[in-house]
């Protein structure tokens, strides 16, 4: 299955696909960028093309900073109700919500974050005694940057998808003025991962231990529980389930950082396609239609003599075929599931 996106963004597939992902997993997602790139935009312009028939109650923002009182969270008296009915009640925005999004939340204050600790985990708004239900489908939290120290913190830790959303390039400036500039508008497809088939991918536990010995001690134990159930989720959005060890790589990417994906791809894979996925990468940068063109035909001879050895994989002959044809129509955007990611 897949959905459309109607955006003004311009070169934000990926970015759209990790929110699909946090909202496959229903886990909560911290975008982490500077102003102006878009980060807002990129969860409401999901959200409303995601969701059927969406209405103003089915989002909450909320920006925040020292200040912020935790009533933002709670909600507010309904005064309507004390007034008519002589009854005290709250009235919690945050609790009908189906789309959370709290701007700058490394900001909030001690009260603010104990009350989206609830929210994001038991997804419960605390009252005194009293417990409301919060039914959100998608929770995002942004912010500009992550001190070393707050990268773990109670609150941050929650969030098992941490996704750094860089600035264009020059090039994509370019494209989004060339395409109208403030009058760009365009639709981007991107594969969901439904339950069924999620179901029917399988991950060997004996590679399922190779990424649990590597990264037990890098990141939580909360993080780290949900790896078999983000592979298989990855596998769908990004499209690879017949490559099982490129959705770990690229799981391992989100979860964790470009350099663990690089630690994990060194683990699965012998020396020689190590190289071919190298040349792979440095290939789909290159602009001159004549360096690609020989770049081409270096990974085809590369791959004739990977396939001379009796223990090749199909899958990742497959693959690499795939990425090649993808870069001969330029539109090739990930080694492996791999991108370059400040992560």
């Amino acid at each position: 299955m897949k959905i459309q996106i109607k955006t003004s963004l311009i070169g934000r597939e990926e970015e759209f696909k990790i929110i699909e992902l946090a909202r496959t997993l229903s886990r909560p997602i911290l975008l982490i960028g500077p102003p102006g790139v878009g980060k807002t935009n990129l969860v409401l312009d999901y959200f409303k093309s995601a969701t059927v028939n969406p209405t103003i109650d089915d989002t909450f923002i909320l920006e925040t900073d020292e200040s912020t009182p935790s009533s933002s969270i709670k909600g507010h008296v309904d005064m309507e109700v004390l007034m008519t009915q002589n009854k005290f009640c709250m009235n919690s925005p945050i609790t009908k919500a189906k789309c959370i999004l709290i701007n700058e939340i490394d900001k909030a204050s001690t009260m603010v974050r104990d009350s989206l600790l609830g929210i994001m985990n038991e997804r419960v708004l605390f009252m005194g005694n009293e417990k409301i239900p919060c039914d959100w489908e998608l929770f995002v939290g942004t912010c500009n940057t992550i001190q070393k120290s707050e990268r773990y913190s109670p609150l941050l830790d929650r969030f098992i998808i941490k996704h750094e959303v860089s600035r264009l390039t020059s090039n994509q400036m370019m494209q989004y003025f060339e395409k109208g500039g403030r009058e760009f508008s365009n639709l981007v497809e991107i594969s969901c991962a439904d339950p069924d088939s999620m179901k029917r991918i399988k991950v060997p536990k004996e590679k399922l231990r190779v990424y649990i010995d590597l990264f037990i001690e890098t990141v939580s134990n909360r993080t780290i529980s949900y790896t078999e159930e983000m592979i298989k989720a990855v596998s769908c959005i990004w499209s690879l389930e017949n490559n099982l060890d490129a959705a770990m790589i690229k799981t391992a990417e989100i979860m964790i950082s470009r350099e663990a994906a690089l630690q994990l791809m060194q683990s699965l894979y012998s020396e020689l396609q190590q190289d071919i996925l190298s040349k792979l990468e440095l290939l789909a940068l290159e602009q001159s239609p004549a360096i690609k063109k020989t770049g081409i035909a270096e990974i085809n001879q590369l791959l004739k003599k990977y396939k001379s050895n009796k223990k090749f994989s199909p899958e990742f002959v497959d693959s690499i075929l795939i990425q090649l044809e993808a870069l001969t129509n330029n539109r090739l955007g990930s080694l492996m599931g791999v991108t370059p990611s400040l992560n």
